[in-house]
This record gives structure tokens, C-alpha cells and sequence, in this order.
């Protein structure tokens, strides 16, 4: 897996416990079998395709260790169209073949997941933990915007006045979603931040996503990461 952000690493690793539970994270590129996996992130947007870093590295590791069958790379589409940044990626690896002959990468299967518009976007599809009522601000001027409690998550943009990214439009959204429910529960709760990804990382919230995507039909890139993750459990 070659994820771009912080949060994957964290996160993707601990929804294969849940999902594919015959699969291991294995520390070693090289000790890598049929049910384990491996992986780098961390390196930002459009760095891990930077020919000097990620991608370059990760389609030699691939020419050299024949045992990699699959290479998952995941990216935010932020303001851009899925389908535009998942052409980009994979003509920036036609490009990477083409300079270098010897590279041979026939034995893997390479798939793009294009997280619609961040990670954030999907922890935004929980109805369990979108509070109903006491909605208060600054949490209040959000569910006024859009609100993800009854739309798609994915579908929503930004406000014309806010000055930075939709995907931090998104994160914000959910800090203050996470926030606004242990405050109206009277609970106490560790924030969410990209090193630490909590509650997103507990079962019952990946399952409150797969129930939002399968009885809503919203999500439609989430869905790309769960019909992998259920394949590999099968194999």
C-alpha cells in the first residue's frame, strides 16, 4: 500500500483487522506472502508520486520482489473529480515504465483508490455519532452548510468564503461533529487528528460507514477500498 497522508497508515491497516482478518501488516517488503501486507505513507500529495520518492521506489520494490501481487495506492481527490486524478496517477506510471525498460511490474495488479475528497469525508459518514438535536456553534454553521446527517458526504464542497482546501473544509467538519456528540453524550474524548484517527478507527464506526453506503447508496468511493478489502479476505 502506498497511501499519501497520515492518517492511512493508521488507519487502513487497523479496517483490514476488521475486514480481512486473514491479512497481517508484515514489516518486511521481502517476507510478504499471500496474506500479508506492507506499508509506506506519510509522503503527501503529489509527493508520493514524486520520481525520486514513492512511486519510483515502490515500482522497483515491485520489479525486484516478485511476491507483490496487488499495489494499492490511495490519494484525496480534494477539489479535484475522482476520475482526474485517478487518470493522472496512472499515466504518471506509464511515464515512470517508460523511462526505465527494466522495470517489471506484469505480475501486479495495481489499484487506485481516490478517497472523495479526504479521509475525513468517509469518518463524516457516520449517522451513529451526527448528533440531532442541541446542535450549537460553531458546529451549527456546518450542519447549515450541508448536511452530512442526510446527504452524501462526498457530494459536499466548500463555502465560497472559506480560503483553504475542501479536504480541510471536511476535517474541520468532522472535529467539530466528533466534538459536538461527546459534548451532548457529557462524555470526555480524545480529538481527532491525522496521527491519531480515533474513533474512525474502531469497528463499530467502519461498520456504521459500510451500513451508510449500502442503505443510502452514498460513498461510492469508499466502496472501491471495501469491495478490495472484502476480495482479499476471500483469498
Amino acid at each position: 500500500m502506498l497511501l499519501e497522508g497520515e492518517t492511512e497508515p493508521n488507519l487502513y491497516p487497523t479496517w483490514l483487522k476488521f475486514l480481512a482478518p486473514n491479512m497481517r501488516k508484515e514489516e518486511f517488503i521481502e517476507k510478504l506472502d499471500n496474506n500479508s501486507f506492507y506499508v509506506k505513507g506519510g509522503l503527501g500529495y503529489p509527493g508520493i508520486l514524486d520520481k525520486e520518492h514513492g512511486l519510483t521506489n515502490t515500482l522497483k520494490d515491485i520489479s525486484e520482489y516478485q511476491n507483490i501481487n496487488q499495489l494499492w495506492i490511495v490519494c484525496d481527490a480534494d477539489n479535484q473529480a475522482v476520475e482526474t486524478r485517478e487518470h493522472f496517477i496512472k499515466s504518471r506510471i506509464s511515464e515512470l515504465l517508460a523511462e526505465d525498460k527494466s522495470l517489471s511490474i506484469s505480475h501486479c495488479d495495481i489499484h487506485i483508490i481516490i478517497q472523495k475528497a479526504c479521509i475525513e469525508t468517509w469518518g463524516l459518514a457516520n449517522k451513529r455519532v451526527f448528533p440531532r438535536s442541541n446542535i450549537v456553534p460553531p458546529f451549527d454553521e456546518y450542519v447549515a452548510f450541508y448536511d452530512v446527517g442526510i446527504d452524501d458526504p462526498e457530494q459536499m464542497i466548500k463555502p465560497d468564503s472559506y480560503e483553504y482546501s475542501i479536504g480541510r473544509y471536511h476535517e474541520g467538519y468532522l472535529k467539530q461533529m466528533l466534538f459536538a456528540k461527546a459534548k451532548q453524550s457529557n462524555k470526555t474524548k480524545r480529538a481527532y487528528s491525522k496521527t491519531d484517527p480515533t474513533p474512525l478507527d474502531k469497528e463499530f464506526y467502519l461498520k456504521s460507514i459500510i451500513t451508510r453506503m449500502e442503505q443510502d447508496n452514498h460513498m461510492d468511493s469508499f466502496k472501491k477500498f471495501y469491495t478490495l478489502a472484502l476480495q482479499l479476505n476471500q483469498s
